[in-house]
């Protein structure tokens, strides 16, 4: 380890811990040792979440989006309140005073007895009710949460996946955003990038034509083999050519955002 090396070691570990860089002259050469190593685990550390953003960008840019712009895929599980009137409507249980229902056959049972005008069994309550999803975490992507589910679903009541909007969400867009840069290698502004090189979002397949394709997603602009350049998305049947005409892509370039209006905000 040389001197150079020493004294990077060194400056991280004061910069980290927030320590003045002119006390690192009294460590002792095995503390310097030491912070050559913490230096080094950072730098790997450092990489491997690099990867793991980078492997997150990449599903944002291959799932299915649901014909959401820009969606954050929400885990909910059901939910059950109880204490509403069955005069009032709704579908009608029996609740035992220890928090269970009347299966099928209790249920026929205490049904007939109330029709025939018999007062309620001790411990049971006839009662309505009304069933809510809750929002039990939320995550970038469609696989993160089924993931979530994996992990953590024998403590849920029947969960769901929802993709939920993020318009005007403009904290969780940058973030996204920005992970989906990582997926293309995060190219400039402007250059064309391969197909080789990475893909652009899909989104979900709306008809030609429908008036929610240009405002429900982020369109592109692709370049084919045959020379030709046009304006289009991608879905997940392909590049969607809007000029019916079925070319090879090898580039594509992301949209760069509208002006602002003369006089505009």
């Amino acid at each position: 380890m040389n001197e150079q090396e020493k004294r990077k070691a060194l400056e991280a570990y004061c910069e980290h811990y927030c320590l003045d860089i002119t006390e690192a002259d009294r460590f002792p050469e095995s503390r310097v040792a030491w912070l050559a190593a913490w230096e080094a685990r950072g730098r790997a550390s450092g990489q491997q979440v690099g990867e793991e953003l980078a492997a997150i960008g990449k599903l944002i840019a291959t799932q299915d989006n649901r014909a959401t712009d820009q969606p954050l895929f929400i885990v909910q599980q059901k939910r059950r309140v109880y204490g509403i009137d069955p005069d009032y409507g709704g579908e009608v249980v029996w609740l035992h005073c220890d928090g269970f229902e009347a299966d099928e056959k209790e249920f026929v049972q205490l049904e007939a007895a109330h029709d025939n005008g018999d007062d309620d069994p001790e411990n049971w309550t006839r009662i309505s009710f009304h069933d809510y999803w809750e929002f039990v975490t939320a995550c970038f992507t469609e696989q993160g949460c089924k993931d979530y589910i994996a992990r953590d679903g024998h403590n849920l009541n029947e969960p769901r996946i929802y993709a939920a909007g993020s318009y005007r969400n403009s904290e969780f867009r940058a973030i996204r955003n920005w992970l989906l840069s990582l997926a293309a290698g995060a190219p400039a502004e402007g250059r064309w990038i391969s197909v080789n090189e990475g893909l652009p979002e899909l989104t979900s397949f709306m008809p030609e034509g429908s008036p929610h394709v240009l405002a429900a997603h982020k369109r592109i602009i692709v370049a084919t083999k045959e020379g030709r350049v046009f304006e289009t998305i991608r879905t997940s049947l392909g590049f969607a050519n809007l000029n019916s005409r079925t070319d090879e892509v090898t580039h594509w370039m992301p949209l760069p955002e509208a002006p602002t209006p003369p006089g505009g905000t």
